[in-house]
């Protein structure tokens, strides 16, 4: 891609929780609250302990989908009638 170009992304957040054994979860959505997202990050493992937990969050810039353009040949073929056949009645 050139610098002239310009892609459109979108900032995430991805909130990540991980208890004192080691286990995490991870989450991320733009319905949701904070408080909601570290629910969803904490939900996401079942094997989280309770107690002592630290969060931290992830921000990342993504490039948007792009449409795809892609380069067709067409060729042309030559047109001819079909003569229609008799049906005898």
């Amino acid at each position: 891609m050139t610098q002239t170009e310009k892609t459109k992304t979108v900032r995430v957040r991805i909130a990540v929780v991980i208890d004192k054994d080691g286990n995490y979860g991870a989450a991320g959505s733009n319905g949701l609250t904070k408080s909601e997202t570290i629910e969803a990050a904490q939900d996401m493992n079942g094997d989280m302990s309770f107690g002592l937990i630290r969060e931290c969050w992830v921000t990342v810039e993504i490039p948007l989908p792009q449409p795809v353009e892609y380069a067709a040949v067409i060729e042309t073929s030559e047109v001819r009638e079909e003569e229609e056949e008799e049906v005898a009645a």
